[in-house]
């Protein structure tokens, strides 16, 4: 019982260490009408990742804004463009 749980324990801590990862890159879309703040990145990338992590992110939310204020209009609309965390991740090159 103990192995299962580490073993659940090491996948989420990898999952928000991603999780973190992207809001630390982004603070927190391209198309469309979408608005490209800050806010609606931290909205869109808290979407993106799995719902038990949604706490955590929400209590870095003030520093993960202010890390997307960085960000180049171009970045913040791949971001919000992105369908998960991995094309978030890419739109930092941008």
């Amino acid at each position: 019982m103990g192995v299962v749980w580490r073993g659940a324990m090491n996948k989420t801590v990898l999952g928000f260490g991603f999780v973190l990862a992207a809001l630390g890159v982004w603070g927190v879309s391209g198309c469309g009408k979408k608005e490209a703040s800050c806010d609606a990145v931290f909205a869109h990338v808290r979407d993106l990742a799995p719902t038990e992590m949604r706490d955590l992110i929400d209590a870095g939310k003030a520093g993960a804004l202010a890390r997307c204020e960085a960000l180049t209009a171009d970045q913040r609309k791949c971001v919000l463009a992105a369908d998960d965390l991995v094309e978030v991740s890419a739109c930092r090159k941008k």
